[in-house]
């Protein structure tokens, strides 16, 4: 079973401008309001995100396993990871969260963004806002299609 992520992220310094950009390209983008917690264990290879977001049809929750690239020192341009995501109801998310606890994870971090998300050329294009920066990262099914795609926008601004 494969459940390989590849994408392209980096800081970036001119979120609106990006987002203002795609949205005359690619139409408005999809707005969600996330709320995540983060549970890792000392030198742990992976790492469990719980995530609430929110949008105008309401609160989905997902919980997450993803490899933790961080610890690795790979914080931008092309990241490949192991991640799994599972949708689940509010209080499946409650009890996940207590089985982690009881696993001897603990909150490493905890953070909310707002998220603008578009589709484009089959790959999703997001513009992370954070209360003291922006994150700009492409998801999609090869490096090749994620780095043509982030070379023409001569637009990026890396923070």
């Amino acid at each position: 079973m494969e459940n390989k992520e590849i994408e392209f992220g980096v800081k970036i310094s001119n979120g609106q401008k990006i987002i203002e950009l795609l949205s005359k390209k690619y139409g408005q983008p999809k707005v969600i309001k996330v709320q995540r917690l983060i549970y890792k264990t000392p030198k742990g290879k992976y790492f469990f995100k719980v995530s609430k977001e929110s949008t105008v049809k309401g609160i989905t929750a997902t919980f997450s396993l993803k490899e933790d690239l961080l610890s690795k020192g790979i914080d931008s341009g092309i990241k490949v990871s192991d991640e799994v995501d599972i949708p689940v109801d509010e209080a499946q998310l409650s009890k996940l969260e207590q089985i982690l606890i009881f696993l001897g994870y603990q909150i490493a971090s905890e953070f909310k963004k707002v998220r603008h998300e578009f589709v484009a050329e089959d790959m999703s294009v997001v513009v992370d806002k954070y209360e003291d920066n922006d994150y700009f990262e492409v998801e999609g099914d090869s490096e090749e299609k994620i780095n043509n795609f982030v070379k023409a926008l001569p637009i990026v601004e890396i923070k």
